[in-house]
């Protein structure tokens, strides 16, 4: 890899940290136990441009430089680890792939269920001692509303970005 193909990744990666950044902490809307955002749409493009390693180490750095500029609650490494896993299944999910349907629905359950109705729940108990089965409800609900969205616009969204020409450009 020469000087301009690493330059032109570390820009690339960059903005993509601090574009899920701003609709992470600046776009989203917070309520106590739930958080509705956008950065899933960063996230799978840094997951298909990058692979699962280097969009692991991109959602770390987010986090990090999210906690810094807008904290939304106390510092919790578990959510630290939520960020890296997410980069994990986006990363293993898109780069090298087709975004077809499918793709994208498995990509989102993985985050859903994993993430969101495992984890999620599970560091607010840790944290804030509220009972891991009463958070459910809520959060299904905004799973089940959330999930068909995400998984609509990450398709049309991967597939009507030039992802495959931003690909090559960055791996050439």
């Amino acid at each position: 890899m020469n000087n301009k193909q690493s330059s032109r990744r570390i820009v690339a990666i960059s903005l993509l940290i601090a574009i899920s950044v701003i609709f992470s902490r600046f776009v989203s809307i917070t309520f106590p136990m739930i958080k509705i955002s956008f950065a899933f749409i960063p996230n799978s493009i840094m997951g298909a441009l990058f692979g699962p390693w280097w969009t692991c180490v991109g959602q770390v750095i987010a986090d990090f430089i999210g906690m810094g500029l807008a904290p939304k609650a106390q510092f919790f490494l578990g959510f630290t680890l939520n960020a890296a896993i997410c980069g994990l299944i986006y990363g293993w999910g898109f780069w090298r792939q087709t975004f077809s349907w499918q793709r994208c629905l498995l990509v989102v359950v993985l985050n859903t269920v994993i993430l969101n109705l495992i984890l999620t729940p599970l560091w607010l108990h840790l944290m804030y001692k509220v009972p891991f089965w009463s958070l459910m409800p809520l959060r299904f609900v905004k799973q089940l509303i959330n999930a068909p969205i995400d998984v609509v616009l990450t398709y049309f969204i991967l597939n009507r970005l030039p992802v495959k020409k931003w690909f090559k450009q960055l791996n050439n």
